[in-house]
């Protein structure tokens, strides 16, 4: 007889040898010979195959917990243990209120301590993941959250938790920095809910996860938020073997992402592994792997294929949440986001080196124009988007140069990557536009380029709207008019116009009639740099003129 009892996320199992081969018909299993009995932890398809052994006549005795498990689906196995019951009533949103979509998730999964949001971009999952973790804070359910994001979002999040959560769950945002530990201390004294945000990219340095480890260590209650998992999704990665190290010190645990796979099933493991053990039941990709890919190719060591994959799907969809863009119906019909990135130490250096030069030239008692000075700036804007200019003294010939690094190029493609849909990207120069294709492929692209003949950049609209081109890529002042591409709900601005009139054009060829969808706007900034300045401009509406006489007043130059 096989005798069964429950710890609350898994089952402990004493069997006769003789029956072993009952335990082996079990999809997750594990042998414990300190305790000399058999670890299965309480998924769908354990507690099926179980089920189905008592039908064919096995003999199995249950404790009282044990049968209750047994009873019950894994998800609300996994809830009952929690304890955190319903979401609360009279729960105070924040203005402005969330959307039907982000009240209903936080409603569903409040009461679900491990959960993936997969959700479309746009969608507002920071919302979601922000109001869940403050309704269990004002109920005494969690004291500390450490986010763990891409660094081109850090101060997204700091700025959304302090925007979205109510006044009563008193929140203090911090975004980690090494070089600041007394950040932590007082953040530790803090009485209200604490944050700590984390670059993914920091956990491959020993000092950054260390003290990230050390300060989650002593917070409790806590939860962790893994925030575009799809970045942790290499199991034998550092960093992702770090995030898991995280996720094993709290009981709480969510993953956000758009695009949870980019190959195929095996890319689920490891953030599906954040959220615990229990919620796949496989300790280690390869008992993962085993389940659900069919081997092949050299040595059989090629995925091929796939298999239990209905059985894959019953595991996790308990604790997934879907979310496409296209059924948010009360979405506004523009989104805007921004994602901040930091230059390369080249680029940083010759920007330095290019700002000061204009500075010089202004205690030289030199005259400026406006003219001199939007030469400059245009100069700074290119080394933003990854380039810089040289000129031949002889020949007085231009020369345009790569940086060896282009975080922004970089971030765009991983922005890519994050929407399923169809794309524009906005330019303000040639060369940034050309690497842009480059690295997207041609064949993915159309080019609104001033050196496209019209009946071109024709064909590569009618080809866009038509669903045959992934991406349009081009500037503003040639391809931001008089055209339509409502095929897209994503707009990327690489790099932003100086003139608000160009934006707003540019804007409108994704957002006019014919558009079903909500478009989402991101713009790529570079931070501490004229990137900044341009959104600001922009966004009090200025001219171009207005944009350049408005610096040289700010920064103290005579024109």
């Amino acid at each position: 007889m096989i005798s069964v009892d429950f710890d609350g996320s898994r089952l402990l199992l004493q069997v006769p040898y003789a029956m072993n081969h009952a335990v082996r018909s079990l999809p997750s299993r594990k042998w414990d010979p300190r305790r000399k009995c058999w670890i299965v932890p309480a998924i769908e398809a354990n507690l099926k195959q179980l089920r189905l052994q008592e039908q064919m006549g096995t003999k199995i005795e249950y404790t009282d917990a044990a049968r209750n498990a047994i009873n019950t689906n894994a998800a609300d196995n996994i809830k009952r243990q929690a304890g955190f019951g319903e979401f609360p009533r009279g729960y105070p949103f924040a203005d402005p209120q969330p959307y039907d979509h982000q009240r209903g998730t936080a409603v569903d999964f409040y009461s679900v301590p491990s959960f993936m949001l997969n959700a479309g971009m746009g969608t507002g999952k920071t919302r979601m993941a922000i109001d869940i973790h403050c309704a269990r804070f004002i109920a005494g359910h969690v004291q500390a959250v450490v986010v763990v994001c891409p660094v081109t979002i850090l101060r997204n999040w700091r700025n959304e938790i302090l925007k979205f959560s109510p006044a009563e769950a008193r929140c203090a945002a911090v975004v980690l920095d090494p070089d600041k530990p007394k950040q932590l201390e007082e953040l530790s004294k803090h009485d209200g809910l604490r944050w700590l945000i984390v670059g993914v990219e920091s956990l491959s340095s020993g000092r950054a996860f260390g003290m990230a480890m050390q300060w989650l260590r002593n917070q409790n209650p806590a939860a962790l938020i893994v925030d575009e998992s799809s970045k942790v999704k290499n199991s034998k990665a550092t960093r992702t073997q770090r995030v898991h190290s995280l996720a094993d010190e709290v009981e709480q645990h969510s993953t956000l992402t758009g695009t949870p796979i980019s190959k195929g099933i095996e890319d689920l493991y490891a953030q599906y592994r954040v959220l615990g053990p229990n919620i796949l039941g496989y300790d280690s990709f390869w008992s993962f792997r085993n389940r659900y890919c069919i081997m092949g190719g050299y040595k059989q060591k090629q995925i091929v294929g796939y298999q239990n994959v209905d059985e894959l799907m019953t595991t996790i969809g308990p604790f997934t949440k879907l979310i496409k863009k296209e059924d948010c119906l009360d979405l506004p019909p523009k989104v805007y986001e921004r994602r901040t990135i930091k230059m390369s130490s080249e680029q940083a250096q010759m920007y330095t080196d290019l700002d000061l030069t204009l500075t010089m030239m202004t205690q030289k008692g030199e005259s400026l124009t406006a003219q001199n000075v939007l030469e400059q700036m245009l100069r700074m804007s290119e080394i933003t988007g990854g380039f810089y200019s040289t000129r031949d003294e002889d020949t007085n010939k231009v020369s345009k140069h790569a940086f060896t690094k282009n975080p922004k190029l970089d971030e765009l493609e991983e922005l890519l990557s994050e929407h399923d849909g169809q794309s524009i990207i906005w330019c303000n120069f040639h060369t940034e536009a050309q690497a842009i294709i480059e690295r997207l492929g041609a064949e993915n692209c159309g080019v609104l380029l001033g050196y496209v003949a019209p009946a071109d950049r024709q064909r590569y609209v009618e080809e866009f709207q038509a669903g045959r081109l992934r991406y349009m890529v081009g500037t503003a002042a040639t391809g931001g008019m008089g055209i339509t591409l409502t095929a897209a709900s994503l707009v990327v601005y690489y790099g932003n116009t100086y003139n608000y009139i160009d934006r707003v054009q540019s804007e409108d060829r994704a957002h006019r009639i014919g558009q079903t969808k909500s478009v989402t706007y991101v713009d790529l900034v570079c931070e501490g740099t004229i990137d900044e300045d341009v959104l600001k401009s922009l966004e009090a509406k200025q001219s171009m003129s207005d944009f350049v006489q408005n610096t040289i007043k700010a920064r103290g130059l005579a024109a």
